[in-house]
């Protein structure tokens, strides 16, 4: 089915989507992982794309967010903010501004525990902002996971404000070259290592076996603002890519 809706989520309306732990499968990722989605943000340059986080706690196995316009990853192996169980990634100076469909992605490889950002399918210097190592697995827990909502982190400002689409999750760390080749492209949804892929085309519902279905909090909206249509596409409009200094 052709790309034709996006997700729009609007700030301080305390929405979100989620799953329980309990209901998911593929989702408790052990250390191997990519995260990808395309985002177009509206009034705001901080807020969580999605997260498996402990409800009105600071641990968790991962919090995959944007601070200061900054693709941000936070990993623990423990379910604890302490240097030398958690680590956070950023991009170094590539930002992601407002006004823009931006393809956002990240991979973690859990034996050399580094972690690569990509930009619009091409990779951007990334750095580790926070701690030493992360051990040989993420912490298990029974949190929900959520799209959108911080659920009482103390990371970030919250919510995220603007469209999402095309939200995948992988058990793998994709290549450079599988990214860039299929970021514009809708997946079939039984690619290997692909756990949960979320269209956001008029729905929640994940596109792999797994059924990792989301529950919105209340009437989410959709828009037909979206960064591309159908499986191969021409090239988007794509957000400047922004390299600072310092």
């Amino acid at each position: 089915m052709p790309n034709t809706r996006s997700i729009d989520w609007e700030q301080d309306n305390n929405e979100e989507a989620r799953i329980t732990d309990a209901a998911q499968t593929g989702l408790d990722l052990a250390g191997d992982l990519t995260f990808e989605l395309w985002a177009k943000l509206e009034n705001d340059t901080d807020g969580l794309i999605h997260a498996k986080w402990a409800d009105g706690a600071t641990g968790g196995p991962w919090f995959f967010w944007i601070q200061g316009g900054k693709p941000t990853l936070d990993l623990s192996d423990d379910g604890t903010q302490t240097d030398g169980h958690w680590q956070r990634w950023q991009t170094s100076s590539a930002t992601v501004s407002t006004g823009s469909w931006t393809h956002i992605a990240v991979t973690f490889d859990i034996d050399s525990e580094t972690a690569v950002f990509y930009i619009n399918g091409s990779s951007v210097a990334t750095t580790q902002t926070f701690g030493t190592t992360i051990g040989a697995t993420l912490v298990n827990n029974g949190s929900a996971f959520r799209i959108n909502d911080a659920g009482g982190a103390t990371v970030g400002t919250g919510e995220f404000d603007g469209l999402m689409d095309e939200v995948r999750i992988w058990n793998v760390t994709r290549t450079g070259t599988e990214i860039s080749n299929n970021y514009q492209k809708e997946l079939v949804g039984n690619e290997s290592g692909l756990v949960a892929y979320w269209k956001m085309n008029n729905s929640l519902l994940d596109e792999t076996s797994n059924n990792n279905d989301l529950t919105h909090n209340g009437t989410q909206t959709y828009s037909t603002d979206v960064p591309f249509i159908g499986t191969a596409a021409a090239s988007p409009s794509h957000n400047l890519l922004l390299i600072g200094v310092g």
